[in-house]
């Protein structure tokens, strides 16, 4: 379940009211999570899980539910790291996934002044001291903390470095 809320039904994904907010659809992500456990049971999926949720809205679920949330996918970076949520979730037995894990900075939401995680000082110098790329090291910090990442980017890597022996 992508969302913890549900948009107005309709053609457009993100429908907006005239001043610009989302207008939102009153169904109880509860019920959704009912019908879903409902594909389970039919044989048409093997596992279900969450995204965007925090640990209240994870808890209403696991307490209403015969499937337990296999995975919660939330953005995850040094930036926002998430900590305690991730916590909550193995403590419930649950898997981690990190969308985001380079601090999108090509959102088209961000502001001028935000630092980007690729530019960051420390990131940087890691970077250089084991003569691998930023994303490398961003990637490997979320692999040691165990969570599942998805990383994503539109932009090629320029000469990337040799990797070292395995």
């Amino acid at each position: 379940m992508h969302w913890p809320y549900a948009f107005k039904r309709g053609d457009n994904i993100f429908p907006q009211n005239p001043d610009g907010s989302l207008q939102y659809d009153f169904t109880d992500y509860k019920d959704t999570w009912k019908a879903m456990e409902k594909l389970v049971e039919n044989g048409l999926t093997k596992a279900i899980g969450l995204s965007n949720f925090n640990k209240r809205q994870i808890d209403d679920i696991i307490s209403i539910s015969t499937i337990k949330p296999a995975v919660l996918q939330v953005e995850c970076h040094p930036y926002l790291a998430q900590n305690e949520l991730i916590a909550h979730c193995r403590a419930k037995g649950m898997v981690i996934t990190g969308y985001s894990p380079l601090g999108s900075p090509d959102r088209s939401w961000r502001k001028a002044e935000e630092p980007v995680l690729l530019e960051e000082p420390s990131i940087l110098e890691i970077a250089k001291k084991y003569g691998r790329s930023e994303a490398q090291i961003l990637l490997r910090w979320q692999v040691q903390r165990r969570v599942v990442t998805i990383p994503k980017s539109v932009t090629p890597v320029p000469n990337p470095p040799e990797p070292a022996g395995v």
